[in-house]
């Protein structure tokens, strides 16, 4: 298999390959498992990419680039409408829905499993009408292509395609409460959750079901 690297110009991947191996990489079990040991078989390119650990921000992007992710990241497939999910899951309505669902790690860190991931409830999407989901998708790509500071117009937009009945400011102030638990610790946990449950009087149970979208086990 090097040999046939080298002979079709593959000369920085043959490095690659041969760096691994000064490492010890080729005897390590699962490597070693293999026929050849650096040869991952087909690899599936999702068309979302999620990640699976963040600190206060996280961002889900729609894979454009047809990238194969490490396993740092959940793949899941959006189809042809992976722009409007993706948007869907940076509205801070889905962060916060993250911080009850993810796993809390050392440090503050936020985990999120695969099932995590396909499990979590989200808006329907599927049901909007063509406006609706266009307006929605650009806004996510503002949001991604612009940063934080595009946020409230992403939110506005979920909130107004779904019916949701806790306005974009009082999500925003939810979620930081929720993110300055996990990431504070216990210091101020009384006054948080005094704060937080100023919240409990909203049903967000009507508008979200489980993501009928396809997540690589």
């Amino acid at each position: 298999m090097k040999s046939r690297l080298r002979e079709d110009g593959y000369h920085d991947l043959l490095s690659y390959v041969r760096y691994g191996e000064a490492q010890g990489y080729h005897e390590r079990s699962t490597c070693a498992a293999r026929n050849v040991w650096f040869d991952l078989g087909e690899l599936s390119i999702p068309d979302v990419l999620h990640p699976r650990f963040y600190g206060e921000e996280v961002s889900v992007i729609a894979n454009h680039g047809r990238l194969c992710p490490s396993n740092n990241l959940v793949c899941i497939d959006g189809g042809s409408e992976k722009d409007l999910l993706s948007a869907v899951l940076n509205s801070t309505l889905y962060k916060v829905t993250l911080e009850v669902w993810g796993t809390t790690q050392g440090g503050g860190a936020l985990n999120l499993e695969t099932w995590e991931v396909k499990s979590a409830p989200i808006p329907n999407y599927r049901i909007l009408d063509k406006q609706a989901k266009q307006i929605v998708a650009e806004a996510g790509e503002r949001r991604l292509s612009k940063g934080e500071s595009e946020q409230q117009l992403l939110d506005e937009a979920v909130h107004d395609a779904f019916g949701i009945p806790m306005k974009p400011a009082e999500l925003r102030r939810l979620k930081n409460l929720l993110v300055e638990q996990r990431v504070g610790g216990a210091a101020n946990t009384e006054v948080l959750l005094r704060e937080i449950s100023e919240f409990d009087e909203y049903d967000l149970s009507g508008f979200v079901t489980n993501t009928d979208a396809t997540v690589a086990d």
